[in-house]
């Protein structure tokens, strides 16, 4: 199975250079990446590279998939596992938060 996240080194780094900066927001931007991006990898450590590939294909056409929505995917997937059921949602839910604190760092470092 193929981890598409950011690899050990990249997510040391990025938090070394982080905590050099005093602010605050940062300090926590740092924290919600550390935790979304530890969620999302056991998730997709589970899948197999084509179910991840589809569960990401299903995120880029929906970001706020419904309960329904995720019940369709975890059947297509052929996966009976109610525990399953909820970490796709939060998968969901992370994969949203990164995007958007990505957004909101990059627009932090246009105002520096």
């Amino acid at each position: 199975m193929a981890y598409f996240g950011p690899s050990p080194q990249f997510l040391a780094e990025y938090t070394a250079t982080k905590r050099l900066c005093i602010d605050t927001w940062f300090l926590k931007f740092d924290y919600s990446h550390a935790v979304f991006f530890l969620g999302n990898a056991e998730l997709e450590k589970k899948l197999t590279d084509e179910q991840l590939q589809y569960v990401r294909h299903r995120y880029r056409m929906n970001k706020y998939a419904s309960s329904m929505e995720i019940r369709q995917i975890v059947t297509q997937l052929y996966i009976d596992d109610s525990e399953f059921y909820i970490d796709l949602m939060e998968w969901f839910s992370h994969r949203r938060s990164i995007e958007y604190e990505n957004e909101q760092y990059r627009y932090q470092l246009a105002r520096i």
